[in-house]
């Protein structure tokens, strides 16, 4: 029995999948009370998109729908995303000034923030500390958004 991606980021899904020559297979969870989540063809996919971790249990049905004995585990593990934190700055400048700053109101040690004005990155990313992030002022016109990856885990997070 699998689960594939078996970590995800939060909002993510996961594909559990087992196998029993042709028999159907029943899912279940404990977080439930243990009643089923749903059944699946023998091989085919279940999709599942847990809030948290999540460990999800299989029972083979055979065609007759005796169920077996035996539960098999497999765990789908739920990475939490990057706390989300305004981007600030920004409006419109006289041409040969300086530009407005950009910044971010807050960040989180182990998370690197990449400036982007559309889809193009700006500067470096810059690791976060706890404390506000000043990505300097800017001179390009556009549309600037701040995404948030955890060095760990590489679950992203955009922010405007």
């Amino acid at each position: 029995m699998t689960a594939s991606p078996a970590t995800i980021c939060t909002g993510g899904a996961s594909n559990l999948k087992a196998t029993s020559a042709g028999n159907t297979i029943q899912w279940y969870t404990v977080a439930n009370g243990g009643t089923s989540i749903g059944a699946s063809a023998s091989g085919a996919n279940f999709s599942v998109a847990p809030l948290s971790t999540t460990t999800y249990y299989a029972e083979v049905l055979s065609s007759s729908g005796c169920k077996s004995t035996t539960r098999t585990a497999v765990t789908s593990t739920v990475d939490v995303l990057p706390t989300v934190f305004s981007v600030t700055g920004g409006g419109s400048y006289c041409s040969g000034n300086s530009g407005p700053a950009i910044s971010l109101s807050g960040s989180q040690s182990g998370v690197n923030y990449q400036l982007y004005n559309g889809s193009s990155a700006t500067g470096s990313a810059v690791a976060g500390t706890g404390s506000a992030i000043s990505f300097g002022n800017q001179t390009s016109a556009g549309t600037y958004t701040v995404a948030a990856t955890n060095t760990t885990t590489t679950c992203t997070k955009n922010m405007t």
